[in-house]
């Protein structure tokens, strides 16, 4: 983590939770791109065949 961003007595709880929000919202994002993805993919199939 960027010590500058957070002071010293934040450090732990502050900034882990501030990676762990980002980290969440991060595969929240991937999870719902993949099944985004997967829908399409069937929508596809199912028209075509």
């Amino acid at each position: 983590m960027n010590s500058r961003s957070c002071p010293a007595a934040f450090r732990v709880s502050l900034c882990d939770e501030t990676c762990l929000e980002y980290t969440a919202r991060l595969w929240l994002r991937t999870a719902l791109v993949v099944w985004a993805g997967w829908l399409g993919l069937l929508g596809v199939l199912w028209v075509v065949f």
